[in-house]
């Protein structure tokens, strides 16, 4: 698989993207381990939806690779434009180390997307580390372990 790193041409984008996440994140419901599968219809409008992940682990759980697939059923009739996965961690270890572990989620749930069925060379995949692990009164954020799916759509796909 490979991944692509628009940030890298463009600082802004970087800055722009990692920081609609931030926002979309902090909005999410602090339990949710993504979409239900009876509660999915396509409507090609664009995705976002959190994956957990257990303290210190990379490891995709049932529940995560359920939610994944589900994620990937939403959007499978849309003509899929971009798919941004944004890895996060809590404030557990050093930044090196977290920024690491949140690097192996995001690509785990981007092979797990591209499994799934979505178009692998529109993935965007980031590890933000623990940079949204804390408050701005320094106090730590709970249930960071998480990737970030958002999934851009264009429209309903041609072929459909």
């Amino acid at each position: 698989m490979t991944v692509k790193h628009r940030g890298l041409q463009n600082p802004f984008y970087t800055f722009a993207t990692a920081s609609a996440a931030i926002l979309a994140i902090a909005t999410l419901p602090g339990c949710a381990m993504g979409p239900k599968p009876s509660a999915l219809v396509s409507t090609c409008a664009t995705a976002r939806f959190p994956i957990y992940f257990a303290k210190g682990s990379d490891e995709l759980s049932d529940q995560a690779r359920q939610a994944i697939r589900a994620g990937a059923d939403l959007v499978r009739t849309c003509q899929v434009r971009e798919v941004d996965i944004f890895g996060l961690t809590g404030a557990d270890g050093s930044a090196a180390v977290d920024l690491d572990l949140s690097k192996r989620r995001a690509a785990n749930v981007a092979q797990a997307l591209e499994a799934a069925g979505l178009p692998e060379p529109l993935f965007d995949v980031k590890g933000l580390g623990a940079s949204t692990a804390r408050t701005a009164t320094g106090r730590p954020e709970m249930l960071q372990r998480k990737t970030l799916v958002v999934i851009q759509v264009a429209s309903a796909n041609p072929t459909s």
